[in-house]
């Protein structure tokens, strides 16, 4: 890929140079969003809240987060990063 993506508080996406764009979180309310990782293939994304929550788009695979699956989990996250 030669561009990348900015994402806002609000999940809206923005893309740069051939960055594909394949859905965003903006306009629906969330104000919490911290984090943007692309896919391997760069056909994907996942944008991480505050909270933990995990929010697959493009063919990203949501394999869970810590909002929902971490026994006492108190929010707190500050990125997310993918490994291919």
């Amino acid at each position: 890929c030669n561009g990348y993506w900015l994402v806002a508080r609000d999940g809206g996406i923005f893309t740069f140079g051939d960055a594909k764009f394949v859905g965003s979180l903006g306009g629906t309310g969330q104000t919490s969003i911290v984090s943007v990782t692309p896919t391997p293939n760069n056909q994907g994304y996942i944008l991480i809240s505050s909270g933990g929550t995990a929010y697959p788009f493009g063919n990203a695979t949501y394999f869970g987060d810590p909002a929902s699956s971490v026994a006492g989990w108190s929010g707190g996250a500050l990125g997310i990063f993918a490994r291919g």
